[in-house]
């Protein structure tokens, strides 16, 4: 999360992001041309905006967890930073799949917590969210233009909408050259491509069909474990939330995946492996006892 705070200081403010980071100017790197103009994508030190934007994914269920379950009202104020830089990093994948959790688990809170107050909060924070956004309109303007895009391309393919279409296909070429076993961490020079733009289709280039296909389901059977924790294990109500709040959030980011791959840079599959662990152990540790 400092990280993201960070992002979004240095976004606001670039001389700030000069002096933490003398080797970065954080706004001619994330500098996007359009037809209509010129738009700039937050990122942070370690992530670009796509990453910042899954790492909201990831994170902003587990603060409104925080906020509310745990009666952590300070990390409110979290949750709005995190959602500010969401909508600064212009992804719309990360927008839809943080606003579709975020909504299931106002709903689930609502259902699960018995306290009155906790039953106020649940439904002042959508509220708040809403009111941050609708005072500050420079947040959103990027992101709506972002929107606009799909409409205006509505004749395009689906890859061609998430500007894929090119990198996609070119995936598929490669992985045809070298089906069994994959070629490896090397770099895709026909194409001049170092990753594929999806978790799947680049794990499946590296280690070939059979050992990716076995990778890529280590992560499903991953989130199969959270919904068992959730659904079928004698666990208190608070480890049902969350466990609920993991599985969502992990499950956005797998299917965020179709789109993108966390393990594009060293110091981003650093944090989203610490994220595995906090899954893992979530399952470990409640698991029900042998008959």
């Amino acid at each position: 999360m400092v990280n993201i705070v960070v992002g979004v200081l240095m976004f606001k403010s670039p001389s700030f992001g000069g002096s933490y980071l003398s080797l970065m100017n954080i706004a001619d790197y994330y500098e996007v041309r359009s037809t209509e103009g010129t738009y700039f994508r937050l990122g942070t030190p370690i992530t670009g905006p796509e990453a910042t934007a899954e790492m909201v994914i990831l994170l902003a269920p587990l603060i409104l967890f925080y906020t509310i379950v745990k009666k952590q009202y300070w990390c409110s104020i979290l949750l709005l930073v995190a959602l500010q830089a969401l909508m600064q990093t212009a992804t719309r994948s990360g927008v839809l799949l943080t606003g579709l959790n975020i909504i299931f688990l106002l709903f689930a809170f609502n259902i699960y917590l018995k306290d009155v107050k906790l039953k106020f909060i649940n439904l002042a924070i959508p509220f708040t969210v809403i009111a941050y956004l609708g005072t500050n309109p420079e947040i959103l303007q990027t992101i709506f233009y972002r929107f606009t895009e799909i409409s205006s391309g509505s004749n395009s393919s689906f890859a061609e909408q998430l500007n894929r279409g090119t990198v996609w296909n070119n995936a598929l070429l490669a992985i045809s050259n070298s089906m069994i076993i994959g070629h490896g961490f090397t770099r895709y020079t026909e194409g001049d491509y170092t990753n594929f733009h999806s978790l799947y289709l680049t794990t499946v280039f590296q280690f070939g069909l059979l050992l990716g296909l076995i990778l890529i389901f280590g992560l499903f059977y991953l989130l199969v474990q959270l919904f068992k924790t959730y659904k079928f294990n004698r666990i208190s109500i608070n480890e049902k939330i969350l466990a609920l709040t993991l599985f969502l959030s992990f499950g956005a980011f797998l299917v965020n995946e179709f789109k993108y791959e966390f393990n594009r840079f060293p110091s981003y599959m650093l944090l989203i492996y610490l994220y595995f662990y906090i899954c893992i152990e979530t399952v470990k540790g409640n698991k029900c006892p042998k008959q």
